[in-house]
């Protein structure tokens, strides 16, 4: 079995592989005692119908049944009932028939979830191919909304690194034809012209753009640009960490799940305000119950970094593995290297850390053999506790891997160590 991150995978590893299948059984269990599944739109009446007579085990194990009984609308809510319930390999049983009549959103979710293989969906090209041709179809269709929507899937389609239809010329093509439309989302675009690993990269772009937004009070537009400001130099050089700070707090007023778990990152590192990892949590945790993939990541880090008490937190390797499980399982098959040094650790101790520094000793350990992705993993440590001068070290080590996401996990930490060199508090 070869790792994400080359190699062949120890013998504990194997085992755990097994180990992992055992424990997948009890992922949809923990999930929902900590409220981290997902059941179904409020507008799936029927389906609700169908919930509260008979359970949701029974509509996730019948599902082929029980969509026979419902609307098109239904049948839709049903597959995302599946794949936010750890049966994501069922749903396309549904949408294709959906898609085959014209469904736009069944349309749109085959094109980018057969891509990236998000969500139990397995990665097929041919599948991905086929679907995204007829967004391609839809751009010339005379319909204004079929149009908006498929630019916007089109967009992100190409313009995703993890996706299989990744393209650099058709990103272009495709997401300037979408920021062109009267309502497209100012931030949306100038974070993508702010992005240095971004097909669309032209900073001198960004900067009108987010006063443009600024000047009509557009809050999502402060929230991503407060991101935005914690990674890209053209933006740290000219603003505060307070100022960052300030318009990453707007997610409490207008409820932005991912921007929550942002604010979560700043609170956690100390970002423009005081270290507060008790608030980071309570936000991480928020996050994560409306199905934030980088919540449950920051919640794993939570728990093996000991930053602080989490209270749902694992309290066995095996519970651990769960969220671990759960994590892939929402990530895109490309961008599943990060929770490896996670397993390694259970694999090979077969408990929880037992203090603060346990496993970032592990980690250091591990990067100094060789281990690309410890070595980028225990870069973000350093940074968060404030060892600067380690941090590059270790960044530095990991970016020479051969793995080119791995290489761009470790650049993304030294653009971080970057800002903070320049931003002012």
């Amino acid at each position: 079995m070869v790792s994400q991150c080359g190699g062949r995978y120890p013998m504990q590893w194997r085992s755990g592989v097994l180990k992992v299948k055992i424990i997948r059984a009890l992922v949809a269990l923990n999930l929902l005692l900590h409220g981290m599944l997902v059941c179904l739109d409020a507008s799936a009446a029927t389906l609700r119908e169908i919930l509260e007579k008979n359970g949701r085990d029974y509509v996730l194990s019948n599902s082929s049944a029980v969509a026979t009984q419902l609307d098109e609308r239904d049948k839709f809510s049903l597959a995302r009932m599946l794949m936010r319930n750890l049966r994501g390999g069922d749903a396309p049983e549904i949408l294709i028939p959906l898609a085959q009549k014209g469904d736009v959103p069944s349309i749109q979710l085959l094109a980018m979830h057969f891509g990236t293989g998000k969500e139990g969906i397995k990665t097929s090209k041919p599948q991905a191919s086929l679907w995204t041709s007829r967004l391609e179809t839809l751009v010339s269709s005379g319909d204004d909304k079929n149009r908006k929507a498929a630019l916007t899937a089109l967009c992100e389609i190409y313009k995703d690194p993890n996706h299989l239809l990744f393209n650099k010329e058709l990103a272009v093509k495709r997401c300037e034809e979408y920021y062109r439309l009267p309502d497209a989302p100012l931030g949306t675009q100038a974070a993508s012209y702010m992005n240095p690993k971004s097909p669309l990269y032209e900073p001198v772009r960004a900067a009108p753009l987010y006063e443009k937004c600024f000047a009509v009070g557009d809050i999502y537009c402060k929230i991503n640009f407060a991101w935005a400001g914690t990674e890209y130099l053209e933006i740290a050089k000219r603003v505060t960490k307070q100022r960052l700070f300030e318009y990453a707090s707007l997610a409490i007023d207008v409820d932005s799940s991912v921007g929550l778990n942002n604010l979560g990152v700043f609170y956690l590192d100390g970002f423009g305000t005081p270290k507060n990892p008790e608030k980071a949590v309570e936000l991480f945790d928020k996050a994560a119950g409306r199905g934030v993939v980088y919540a449950l990541y920051n919640l794993l880090q939570v728990t093996f970094f000991k930053y602080a008490e989490w209270k749902d937190a694992p309290k066995t390797a095996d519970r651990a593995m769960v969220l671990i499980a759960y994590y892939d399982y929402l990530s895109p098959e490309l961008d599943r290297f990060d929770s490896v040094p996670f397993k390694e650790w259970v694999f090979s101790k077969g408990r929880l850390p037992s203090n603060d520094s346990e496993f970032s000793d592990f980690l250091r350990e591990r990067a100094k053999a060789g281990s690309d992705t410890s070595a980028c993993m225990l870069a973000g440590h350093l940074r968060k506790i404030g060892n600067l001068g380690e941090s590059i070290q270790y960044a530095e080590m990991g970016r020479r891997t051969s793995n080119l996401k791995v290489q761009q996990w470790c650049e993304k930490e030294l653009s971080r160590i970057d800002v903070l060199a320049v931003i002012k508090p």
